[in-house]
């Protein structure tokens, strides 16, 4: 995750043809993970009990504070809306768009960063089919938890009616604190600001409180995130 200054071979742009496989190839790539998500199909008794383990680890950590943050947004309704909105929408948009400033701007890190994102994800889907977690909002209502996009809903078509979860146990780890770390780390790699470095941590800030907020993940998930991003870095320098 250096952040070294760039040679102008770093600047070089690809052929437009070599960025429309790499297109095709992402997408074909995503559109796997998708459905191998999909196939997964893990015991509810299960991932239940698994996210008991995780409270009872966070209280003993004094980690557990995932309702008091969503307890402060719930009497704010559009906040609300926004928060499902963002959780539904930014996690898909935003990382493509990191991929594509590599890509055109910087093609000597991307690869790096590419697999990366594509090995992280990879350890995420093996963790989903061994250590299936019920997330907070599927708690059974003694836990205090609100399921926002179910008894609100986002803004827009994003709401309880369109959202769609094809596997409601895949939380641990949280692809959206691994998806949008990497972001940072990406962008800040390149950035020539110090300032820039540093803003572009808030996104995944943001998005820690997001996916707490609304009961999405524990933030032990957040640390899975984590995790299998700091992996997904460390393997792929070994493939370089």
């Amino acid at each position: 995750m250096s952040g070294r200054s760039l040679s102008t071979a770093e600047q070089t742009r690809p052929s437009p043809l070599r960025w429309w496989q790499e297109a095709v190839a992402l997408l074909a790539g995503d559109q796997l993970f998708e459905w191998l998500r999909s196939q997964i199909h893990p015991s509810a008794t299960t991932a239940l009990r698994n996210a008991r383990w995780v409270v009872r680890a966070e209280r003993r950590t004094w980690t557990f504070h995932e309702l008091r943050v969503q307890r402060w947004l719930l009497p704010h309704h559009l906040l609300v809306e926004a928060t499902d909105f963002y959780y539904g929408t930014v996690h898909f948009v935003v990382p493509p768009l990191v991929l594509v400033l590599l890509w055109r701007a910087f093609p000597a890190r991307y690869a790096r960063w590419r697999n990366t994102l594509i090995i992280a994800t990879a350890l995420g889907l093996v963790c989903f089919a061994l250590y299936p977690l019920a997330p907070p909002r599927l708690l059974p209502s003694s836990f205090g938890f609100t399921d926002t996009m179910r008894v609100i809903g986002g803004l827009g078509p994003l709401d309880s009616s369109h959202f769609k979860d094809t596997n409601a146990f895949a939380a641990m780890p949280s692809l959206h604190l691994t998806w949008s770390t990497w972001c940072a780390c990406a962008a800040a790699s390149v950035a020539q600001r110090r300032w820039v470095k540093l803003a572009v941590f808030a996104y995944p800030a943001i998005t820690l409180f997001v996916v707490m907020a609304t009961a999405n993940h524990f933030f032990l998930d957040a640390v899975g995130g984590w995790v299998v991003l700091g992996l997904g870095w460390v393997i792929a320098g070994r493939l370089d």
